[in-house]
């Protein structure tokens, strides 16, 4: 089966719609239309029923869903395999990574990677580290630059990049600026924390030194980026833990031995994914230079 139709048929699954799979594609609607009468001519079997405004897959469907899924990799890593073979690195990589790598650990390997191999496109996905996960372990992507749990899938290969120490910080007009004086954690248990996402592993290492002393914070502001908790600290609102490259003169460190950590920062890939030589150069890149 043509690996396109199956690519269009994966879209409409992903967004429960045609309309919405033929403006990914940049098709027409019949086209999209054609292309899954074209499926199920060559399957004998109807993939979708549209019932309503809902389109639900048939048993058929949720069989052919599996299937295209391992046909679309192994395809894309013959591709890969056979582009590793010739000399020029072009086309383009998909890489997944946060706002606050992206500006703060890869300015100067992208740099470098830009001006060795200018016939590469980067195509970046700006997710937090759990959503990049998803997306190497579900082959959306190549490669994610994340902050790396202890715990990851077989599938996935881990590379340790980058030491990300941590640091609690409030701003100077917060009530806990205390000059030279330790603030315990049942005191800062009191204030509202500013604080990444819970599904974070950044917010789990945080909220786990409370739990070691039988605390709970009592009050937490969820923001996704780590560039506007700093922006919500330095206005006093609350207090927060950050990566010590983010603390300048506008946050004052809070002195609290506990909250003093750091997470590991790399790049993780799909065991089972041949990866293209434009993804193995810049893996080359950021292990030289890290």
């Amino acid at each position: 089966m043509d690996i396109e139709l199956l690519k269009t048929f994966l879209k409409i699954v992903e967004y429960s719609s045609f309309s919405n799979a033929a403006a990914e594609l940049n098709l027409t609607q019949p086209a999209v239309s054609k292309r899954v009468h074209s499926i199920e001519k060559q399957l004998g079997s109807k993939v979708f029923d549209r019932i309503g405004h809902q389109i639900l897959l048939t048993d058929a469907g949720e069989v052919l869903k599996v299937h295209a899924v391992k046909m679309i990799n192994a395809f894309e890593n013959c591709q890969h395999a056979i582009s590793n073979l010739q000399q020029e690195v072009r086309g383009t990589l998909e890489l997944a990574t946060s706002h606050h790598v992206a500006l703060h650990h890869l300015p100067s390997p992208l740099r470098n990677f830009n001006q060795t191999f200018p016939q590469v496109k980067i195509n970046f996905h700006f997710l937090n580290s759990e959503e990049a996960y998803q997306a190497v372990l579900s082959t959306k992507v190549e490669l994610a630059i994340i902050t790396l749990s202890p715990k990851h899938s077989s599938q996935i290969k881990a590379h340790k990049l980058w030491e990300d120490p941590l640091i609690p910080t409030i701003s100077p007009s917060h009530p806990l600026h205390k000059a030279n004086t330790p603030v315990s954690l049942e005191e800062l248990s009191q204030y509202v924390a500013i604080l990444p996402e819970k599904s974070t592993y950044t917010r789990e290492m945080i909220e786990e030194k409370f739990i070691e002393k039988s605390l709970r914070i009592q009050r937490v502001t969820d923001v996704n980026y780590l560039e506007t908790i700093k922006k919500l600290v330095e206005t006093g609102l609350g207090w927060s833990v950050l990566p010590t490259k983010m603390v300048d003169s506008s946050l004052i460190p809070i002195y609290n031995k506990e909250l003093n950590m750091s997470r590991q920062l790399g790049l993780i890939t799909h065991r089972s994914k041949t990866l293209s030589r434009a993804a193995v150069e810049f893996i080359n890149i950021l292990q030289k230079i890290r």
